[in-house]
């Protein structure tokens, strides 16, 4: 007896992530810009490979959060306050059920990834160059449970 299987044809993991992000924003009815759409994808497509940054569980969010608070220099701060709103908009969106069984509600995940990319949106809008970066930041912030939303739709 042979049971079917959903075989994914794509060119490749991008292009599936695009298509999946774009379905799912087409699905829920809502309006994503373009480069926020972009770092979603490349957001799913750094956690689906072999990754040196941080992975939801490894550690709370709150020993990212300080980490990222006393990092002494620009470059890790940014870095560290990026790790902090990747893994918390990954685990809300994908492990939302994980993390109804913690002590924390996605509450927290959602106020603690937001402020992490708004926190960012400060910091690179300061920098020469940086309002292009900043705009997304801030879009990520503000918008952060729409897009929890979205990738629980993912899946």
């Amino acid at each position: 007896m042979s049971e079917k299987s959903d075989l994914i044809l794509s060119p490749s993991l991008g292009e599936f992530f695009r298509e999946e992000i774009t379905d799912a924003r087409d699905g829920l009815g809502i309006e994503l810009e373009e480069c926020v759409e972009y770092y979603l994808v490349n957001l799913l497509c750094n956690y689906s490979t072999s990754s040196e940054r941080p992975l939801p569980g490894d550690e709370p969010l709150a020993f990212l959060y300080k980490r990222a608070i006393d990092a002494q220099d620009t470059a890790d701060r940014i870095q560290h306050l990026r790790d902090l709103g990747d893994v918390a908009l990954y685990s809300a969106g994908f492990f939302a059920d994980n993390i109804h069984r913690s002590m924390v509600d996605v509450d927290y995940y959602v106020s603690m990834g937001g402020n992490a990319y708004c926190g960012l949106a400060d910091i690179v809008g300061g920098q020469r160059n940086g309002g292009g970066m900043a705009l997304m930041y801030s879009s990520l912030g503000a918008e952060f449970p729409v897009l929890v939303g979205l990738l629980n739709y993912v899946e």
